[in-house]
């Protein structure tokens, strides 16, 4: 299994706990379809789950938590994500995942929902 691979099925995993207030930024539900890492660009396929909302959770915190995770590693400086291979998607008709993230810090502190 590929690092990047590892990396987004753990984030589908969730933080493994019972603490209330803690929450999986995906949908657990969610299926990985595809990774692919070229030209520093990782390329991440989730089946049509990924736009189910179930906790409260910042859309902008869910698309960063796969980037930032993503690129903390080697060879990753971007993410691509897509739903059911398509990046013509709106992502709780907040963000649009046509283009490509780049890592962006400011989603992470302790206690953003």
């Amino acid at each position: 299994i590929s690092l990047d691979k590892f990396v987004v099925e753990e984030l589908l995993k969730g933080p493994g706990t019972t603490t209330q207030g803690v929450y999986p930024t995906i949908n657990p539900a969610t299926k990985l379809i595809s990774t692919l890492v070229k030209d520093n660009t990782c390329y991440v396929n989730f089946d049509s789950t990924f736009l189910t909302q179930v906790y409260d959770v910042k859309a902008e915190v869910v698309i960063y938590s796969i980037v930032n995770s993503l690129c903390e590693l080697p060879g990753i400086d971007r993410v691509q994500i897509s739903v059911a291979g398509s990046t013509d998607v709106m992502f709780r008709e907040v963000i649009s995942l046509t283009g490509v993230f780049s890592r962006d810090l400011n989603y992470i502190q302790n206690n953003v929902k």
